[in-house]
């Protein structure tokens, strides 16, 4: 496929004791495949070793292709060695598989989105994400105790 990741859709910004470290991803391409509809999604990231490694995530469409290279993008930098920080916070809010193959999806901590957004909407960002998480795991309680019956 190449270095050439095509039109950059998305970047993050991070720190880490070498210096700065930079993950781009490339909108998903279809891919040239006669029997089947192929996708792709290439990603970038610089910063982590003297040359910038470029990968490309396969996918059944475009939203699957682009999933897989954020999947991709936080499983190289978690296995990078490096401390790496996002804004400030050792944190790189990239998704990360886990030894179980499920997926691991880090979130902004509260002083990150006050910093982006001011405490205030943080603070309501933080309080109605966790009204969500509760409101979800009742439902599932509760679907799963309806289902017991």
């Amino acid at each position: 496929m190449g270095r050439d990741i095509g039109q950059v859709i998305a970047t993050r910004e991070l720190g880490s004791e070498r210096g700065p470290v930079s993950v781009e991803v490339g909108a998903p391409r279809r891919m040239p495949v006669e029997d089947r509809p192929a996708w792709m999604c290439g990603m970038r990231i610089t910063g982590m070793r003297p040359e910038p490694l470029v990968l490309w995530a396969p996918g059944v469409d475009s939203m699957d292709a682009l999933i897989t290279a954020l999947r991709m993008a936080g499983d190289q930098l978690s296995r990078s060695g490096l401390r790496l920080t996002c804004d400030g916070v050792e944190n790189t809010l990239m998704p990360v598989t886990q030894a179980d193959g499920s997926v691991l999806i880090p979130r902004a901590t509260e002083q990150q989105l006050a910093d982006a957004f001011g405490a205030d909407v943080a603070a309501e960002m933080t309080a109605k994400t966790a009204a969500l998480y509760r409101n979800m795991e009742d439902h599932f309680r509760n679907k799963g105790a309806a289902d017991d019956e």
